[in-house]
């Protein structure tokens, strides 16, 4: 893609492993991700255990089961520095944004997405966090935490779901301007499939600049002979 097209950004979108219960869940088994042959054979030649054999809930296997999710963290941290590090070899000035979950410690926990870590050592340009709702405070809440986990290093666009979620244009407005508010730097919006004509009348009203006319000088007149 960034050699042989035009293009101004990269976008990282699932980078991640897949959402799945908390690990004290019954049903914890069958609905994370991970698992895989390579991951299991590769996690056991370095710590002789089989990760199916940790069992979270188990004390004794506490810094097993520490050592099986740091690996995962890894696996996806690693693939974002291997990947932008490709990219900016190629395209120096290109600029790489990533779509997260706003909240670092669930991030991390459920998704194995150490996005702190990626902004912290300049891996990523900008991130579009992925708000998912329409509440307005929790736009608020996101962008704020976003901007106090990456230490304000890198600019926050808000990921704003109002058309997603079939908002009134009114109310698509108010999440973008609360997101401004709150220190964004701008906003993505999800998704292009639900902008309805009405919305994108209102965002052409408010993101068309206004041109402003200047009068020419006036002219000094010269007095006749």
């Amino acid at each position: 893609i960034v050699t042989r097209y035009d293009v101004d950004g990269f976008q990282l979108d699932y980078i991640r492993y897949p959402a799945s219960f908390p690990a004290d869940r019954f049903s914890y088994r069958k609905t994370t991700w991970g698992y895989t042959d390579v991951a299991r054979a590769a996690f056991k030649a370095q710590y002789g255990i089989d990760p199916v054999d940790i069992d979270p809930k188990n004390p004794d296997f506490e810094m097993l089961w520490k050592a099986w999710n740091d690996y995962k963290v890894a696996q996806v941290s690693n693939f974002v520095h291997t990947v932008t590090d490709d990219i900016r070899q190629k395209r120096p000035n290109i600029q790489i944004s990533a779509a997260v979950f706003p909240d670092a410690d669930s991030a991390l926990a459920l998704k194995h997405q150490d996005w702190r870590t990626w902004a912290l050592n300049g891996w990523i340009n900008f991130y579009a966090p992925m708000t998912l709702t329409s509440a307005i405070k929790v736009v608020d809440r996101d962008t704020r935490n976003m901007l106090v986990s990456t230490q304000n290093k890198i600019p926050v666009y808000s990921g704003i779901f109002g058309p997603f979620n079939e908002n009134s244009a009114e109310h698509v407005l108010s999440q973008i301007d609360t997101a401004k508010q709150a220190g964004a730097s701008g906003y993505v919006l999800f998704d292009t499939a639900h902008l309805t004509a009405r919305t994108l009348e209102a965002l052409k009203a408010v993101q068309v600049p206004k041109v402003v006319t200047t009068p020419p000088p006036p002219v000094a007149e010269v007095a006749a002979p």
